[in-house]
């Protein structure tokens, strides 16, 4: 596992709301020292806290540790993982009702 990009997303994350390391580490109840160590990837985070901090920066685990587990992800599937981020259940619902009439229509479904 690649914790210095997972490091690098979280700061990244953190920093598009406008968050500091303090406030993050506050919400995600550790220490502020051990948030600046995770985003340096000096130190290893649970896979409690990691979920913990994803939840804070309303993102999914699997957004901040994309590049960990494949850097053969493209940069299209990383954008759209991005905006399916920020969305709520009903607007996901919707694009996946297009992708699957979209699907059907190519015959792959």
């Amino acid at each position: 596992m690649d914790y210095k990009c997972m490091g690098e997303r979280i700061r990244e994350e953190r920093s598009k709301l406008r968050m500091t390391q303090a406030e993050l580490a506050e919400r995600a109840e550790i220490s502020t020292s051990f948030m600046g160590q995770i985003e340096r990837a000096d130190k290893i985070l649970s896979l409690e806290t990691l979920i913990k901090i994803a939840n804070v920066l309303n993102v999914t685990v699997d957004m901040l540790l994309t590049e960990s587990l494949t850097s053969e992800l493209d940069n299209l599937t990383l954008e759209i993982n991005r905006y399916l981020s920020e969305m709520n259940n009903d607007d996901k619902l919707f694009i996946l009702n297009v992708i699957r009439s979209y699907a059907l229509r190519q015959g792959k479904d």
